[in-house]
């Protein structure tokens, strides 16, 4: 329905009836589940964009939903979340409603939201983005559950990159809730962080865009008072455009032709034309001088502005700030809000208006007492920055010192922010001499946080000038940065660049920088596919490690021989070296850890390729951890990729699709394409397992289309594997054989691991099956047995292979028994979702050959273990080949009611555990409780995932609905 008119004290609204037709129908539809769950409303500066928010808010409060709002500054976009912050910490202050959220949760939000400090224990690790994010969005589901929940934010072109980031976040991960975004902003000064996810989630049909255009001439002609001189009328209507703004501003003034008089006046903005600027300038004209102290200072202050605190930058005792603020609400500058003493500006521009129009002088001074009343009052230093950035003096080192901490405040929840105020850092320390040194650590801290904000180049290039400034005696600390540097170039995928700094700096190094050299060596030699190179220089760094007796190196260099020695196609060595790194690796603390993190990579993965996942697995998840606590964000979400795919592995698919696409949300914000790729091609191959194969086919796409402007190698391999994978699924056989050998270089395939390649052979041989090209797929399975070697994951790949070519070429017999051996193996590694693959095979090949009774075991089996796992699209490959055959499916013990969906459809232990794990418990509370295995729970939550249609443990909340 359209929204209702308003009651409330509100400007008057001309027109848009369309507009707010489709605002009522998101409004309903969003609340209804019908729709979209977010609303965008964009157009330039006083086009009626906060009109209509208000109107959308007060529709909503009236149906009984909270409304939750908040505005963005122009001046204070350096306050990380400092939207999500106004907006929720009032209503939580005064609510307190987060007990019953789950602890974790509470712990990162106390991190930023201080009502919800008192609530929570101390969270082992410094803020974190995307746990931030799930934080919040589970904060978001909580209470919107009571009433539904509308967020209006408004302005958010200015919003901080944190906000930006947050809100990214929740349109593309939409809570799983009664829940209503809102927001408005300038659609042409809308950043990268927030633009594109916009675009995409409304080309999805996930947000609803409204773009306001200037009104009409006869509804311009309505806000026109009918009482001035048709030839100021005429004025108004022209100089405005159609912009409401303007014309109320201009109608103010009731001025024709007015022209720029005041000494204040600058040219106008881009968004501000020159009339509208003067009348807003002549507006503050009649003010007594206490008044406009009181207004310059608000607007130092900020928007909304607290009363007594603007008096005390004005220097204005108590008396005389409340008879200003009496003429600033009566000129309709500033107005009120909810809070007593809390007062707003009538609209941005006002403030941007008084803001430039204030000497410089006065606004120095300001932002000098602001930070100095902030710190007698105990402030953080992340709330003073904003305001020592703008008064300090160059050469101040207590400003350097303050700059500096605020920005490891803020480092792993803000990089951008950080980043602004180290470089705020570095201008004040300027050219002249350091006395206390501080110059590398500032310089240090920036480049850290730039790389951890996505401006890699520019980390690199802060680096070098660190390294230039060192004397040539400080041989170490020139070197590690020649590491971090090479390390930002692999980043970047330049890998010649980085291989010919290091050859350079190899040249004549300490033995222990030799080592981490050789080891970064040993990393672009990985990417670049160049595997002999890589195996030479990993043996000499576990040589020169191991001479200096260093626990540590010897760890790193043994755990990178390991994934060498696989990359060449020696199993066996490769399995060998991961023996002994394992053991080593036990031996390191994690705060040793801290500073070596790739050799968790380096096991991990040489472990998860040999077919080890549960020691894969353990590896990984360690070192996500350790990451995190460091704010290593590349490291952390290259081993998010790994224990993605260690748990998709061992059918753990729902716990696997929500670490894979929390390392596609951070890599979205951390901006490296080469870290997006990876990040891409684990959650394509997660979704495929998961039995989602069109929406793997999309994230492959991306990853694909992101790859193609990095060089050749391993990782962009991948990607064409887990796209032709997902292409097979979906029936695109012509489309799987073309990627996957364009980005693996070719029939050799010589850019994947050599034991990867029979699997891909494998896909091969599928995707010419689906073609009808029995001879190409035969010669794909012949490839397949050998590149097997002797890996017994590789050995069971080519077996399934050969198996598919012998059951299509009518040998069904011959095909099961290769079936069959290859679902033993894999079952023995701990495969589930390989195993019900071969198994359905086996299913299919046995009922040919005429025994239907074996074959329906098969199929049983392998139906069982996808029910298990939560892959429903395969699943249903064996539900469709049982029923083909003639045999009932059995779902006794394992679904709800017959043909149910939804709640309906669990089982009563399916719906314990999801209530349970709707309420916050994790799965070990919930094996607790129930006096269950933790397998046997993420077993239950697997299967309610899939019935509830869920990826998410916070979505299933919403989704039991009345069930609760």
């Amino acid at each position: 329905m359209p929204l209702a008119p308003s009651g409330l004290d509100a400007p008057q609204l001309v027109g848009r009836r369309h507009e707010l037709a489709t605002l009522g129908a998101v409004l309903d539809g969003a609340f209804t589940s019908r729709g979209p769950t977010a609303v965008e409303l964009v157009g330039e500066p006083g086009i009626g964009k906060t009109t209509l928010l208000a109107r959308l808010a007060q529709t909503a409060g009236a149906r009984g939903a909270l409304v939750l709002e908040a505005r963005c500054s122009e001046f204070e976009r350096d306050v990380p979340f400092g939207l999500f912050v106004a907006a929720l910490d009032p209503y939580l202050e005064r609510t307190g409603d987060v007990s019953s959220l789950d602890a974790e949760h509470r712990a990162w939000l106390a991190t930023i939201l201080p009502s919800v400090e008192r609530h929570a224990v101390a969270v082992a690790a410094g803020p974190e983005r995307h746990r931030l994010h799930r934080a919040f969005g589970a904060l978001l589901e909580h209470i919107a559950a009571r009433r539904g929940l509308v967020l209006a934010f408004d302005d958010v072109h200015w919003a901080d990159p944190a906000s930006a980031a947050l809100l990214a976040s929740l349109v593309r991960r939409r809570p799983a809730a009664r829940m209503l975004l809102a927001v408005a902003y300038r659609p042409h000064q809308v950043g990268s962080a927030l633009g594109p996810p916009f675009l995409e989630a409304a080309g999805e049909g996930l947000t609803k865009r409204i773009a306001l255009a200037p009104l009409a001439d006869g509804e311009a002609e309505q806000l026109v008072p009918p009482t001035l001189p048709e030839a100021t009328r005429r004025w108004i209507r022209t100089e405005s455009g159609g912009n409401p703004f303007h014309l109320r501003e201009l109608t103010r003034a009731a001025v024709p032709g007015a022209a720029v008089s005041s000494a204040h006046a600058e040219a106008p903005r881009g968004d501000v034309p020159l009339a509208v600027r003067e009348a807003l300038v002549g507006e503050t004209r009649p003010l007594t001088a206490t008044s406009r102290r009181l207004l310059e200072a608000a607007a130092v202050a900020g928007d909304p502005f607290d009363v007594g605190f603007a008096g005390e930058l004005a220097e204005l005792p108590a008396p005389a700030a409340h008879a200003a603020l009496d003429e600033l609400l009566s000129a309709d500058l500033v107005r009120r809000t909810e809070a007593p003493q809390a007062f707003r500006f009538r609209h941005p521009l006002v403030r941007r208006t008084v803001y430039e129009t204030t000497s410089a002088g006065r606004q120095l001074s300001a932002h000098a007492r602001a930070a100095a009343l902030l710190t007698a009052g105990g402030a953080v230093p992340a709330a003073l920055a904003h305001h020592v950035e703008q008064s300090a003096r160059p050469g101040d080192g207590a400003a350097v010192d303050l700059l500096v901490r605020a920005g490891a405040e803020v480092l792993g929840s803000a990089p951008q922010t950080a980043a602004r105020w180290l470089t705020a850092a570095r201008r004040l320390l300027g050219q002249s001499a350091d006395p206390e040194g501080r110059r590398p650590a500032v310089l240090s801290a920036l480049a850290g946080a730039l790389a951890a904000a996505g401006r890699f180049a520019d980390s690199r290039a802060v680096l070098l000038e660190v390294q230039a400034s060192l004397p040539a005696s400080e041989a170490a600390a020139r070197l590690a940065i020649t590491v971090q540097c090479a390390a930002l170039d692999r980043i970047l995928g330049d890998h010649d660049g980085a291989r010919a700094r290091l050859v350079i700096a190899l040249d004549d190094p300490a033995a222990r920088d030799g080592v981490m050299l050789r080891l970064e060596l040993t990393a672009h030699a990985s990417l670049r596919s160049d595997f002999p190179a890589m195996r030479l220089h990993a043996v000499e760094a576990l040589e020169d490690a191991t001479a200096l007796g260093d626990t540590v190196l010897c760890a790193a260099a043994t755990a990178a021989l390991a994934m060498a020695d696989y990359s060449v196609g020696a199993f066996a060595a490769a399995g060998d070296s991961c023996g002994r790194a394992a053991e080593l690796v036990a031996r390191v603390d994690d705060a040793a850890l801290r500073g070596r993190l790739e050799m968790l990579l380096y096991l991990g993965w040489a472990e998860y390729f040999l077919g080890s996942c549960d020691a894969a697995l353990e590896h990984f998840t360690r070192g996500t951890e350790v990451a995190r606590a460091a704010g290593s964000a590349i490291l952390l979400i290259e081993l998010m990729v790994g224990e993605a795919l260690a748990l998709g592995a061992r059918g753990r698919l729902a716990e696997a699709l929500d670490v894979a696409d929390g390392a596609v949300e951070d890599a979205r914000l951390l901006g490296s394409p080469q870290t997006l790729v990876w990040a891409l091609f684990a959650q394509t191959t997660v979704l495929e397992a998961a039995g989602d194969p069109a929406a793997a086919v999309r994230a492959g796409d991306e990853a694909a289309a992101a790859a193609a402007a990095l060089e050749p190698s391993s990782i962009v391999a991948g990607v064409g594997s887990a796209l032709a994978s997902a292409l097979v699924a979906t029936g695109e056989g012509t489309r799987a054989v073309a990627v996957l050998l364009e980005l693996q270089g070719g029939p050799e395939l010589p850019r994947f691991f050599p034991g990867q390649r029979a699997a891909c052979y494998e896909l091969l041989t599928r995707a010419e099956l689906l073609r009808g090209r029995q001879d190409a797929a035969a010669a794909w399975a012949g490839r397949a047995r050998a590149a097997a070697g002797d890996l017994p994951l590789a050995h069971a790949m080519a077996d399934r292979a050969e198996a598919e070519v012998l059951h299509a070429s009518g040998e069904p017999a011959r095909a099961a028994v290769l079936a069959l051996a290859a679902a033993d193996a894999t079952e023995t590694l701990g495969l589930p979702v390989e195993t019900a693959r071969s198994r359905i095979l086996a299913g299919r090949a046995l009922a040919a050959a005429g025994d239907r009774d074996g074959g329906a075991t098969q199929l049983r089996e392998a139906e069982a273990l996808l029910q298990a796992c939560g892959s429903e699209h395969l699943r249903g490959e064996a539900v469709r080949e049982l029923r083909r055959i003639g045999r009932r499916v059995n779902r006794a013990g394992r679904r709800g009611r017959p043909d149910a969906r939804g709640a309906a459809a669990l089982t009563g232990r399916e719906l314990e555990v999801a209530r349970l794990v709707a309420a916050g418990r994790t799965n070990r509370a919930v094996a607790a409780a129930l006096f269950l295995s933790e397998k046997t729970v993420e077993s239950h939550l697997a299967n309610a995932f899939v019935k509830l249609g869920v990826r998410s443990r916070r979505a299933v909340a919403a989704a039991l609905g009345d069930a609760r």
